[in-house]
């Protein structure tokens, strides 16, 4: 089950791995980000993101695998739906089992506290602590696209602490799709 806003953007997805709510950078701050990324890296690293399994840059607001439906559907309801919420991405890093997630940093009190006020209808469920992040990429364990994937990260991170880049993540009110 996938929850939609308007601009059919997935805002929440109930699946048999649990439930999950992203913040979605608006359409400035995508193309912020695609800009980024194509004045950073060469053409055969570009291809490699795109590549990825990542579709949809996003933040990952909640997951949780012991909550029902409603329980997601009062969360959903709970989301913003007013004037995007800024952050600044501030480095890039590997992320989970084997760094093979390629994540931009994001400083956002806005995003921390909206985490929060999720925390009343979901359980955070991760063996990680919630850290906020946009997702760029993600990788298998091959050994030469490890390296490779370990060379983009390391190259987007020390443009980031140069030059941080000021975002913002948008919550449209959501239309609820079942199935």
């Amino acid at each position: 089950m996938i929850i939609l806003n308007n601009r059919m953007q997935a805002l929440a997805a109930l699946t048999t791995a649990g439930c999950y709510i992203y913040a979605s950078p608006t359409a400035e701050s995508r193309a912020k980000i695609r800009d980024f990324l194509v004045e950073n890296l060469m053409d055969s690293e570009l291809e490699f993101i795109k590549l990825s399994d990542v579709t949809e840059y996003h933040v990952t607001m909640m997951y949780s695998n012991r909550n029902p439906w409603e329980n997601l559907q009062q969360a959903v309801a709970a989301l913003p739906s007013f004037a995007p919420i800024q952050g600044t991405l501030t480095r890039a890093l590997g992320f989970g089992e084997d760094n093979t997630v390629a994540v931009l940093d994001v400083e956002s009190p806005g995003l921390a506290d909206l985490h929060e006020n999720l925390k009343k209808y979901l359980v955070w469920d991760s063996q990680y602590d919630w850290h906020p992040h946009c997702t760029i990429a993600k990788t298998k364990g091959d050994a030469s696209l490890k390296r490779l994937f370990d060379r983009v990260v390391a190259r987007l991170d020390r443009q980031l602490k140069v030059n941080p880049i000021s975002v913002e993540f948008d919550f449209v009110a959501p239309d609820i799709i079942r199935g």
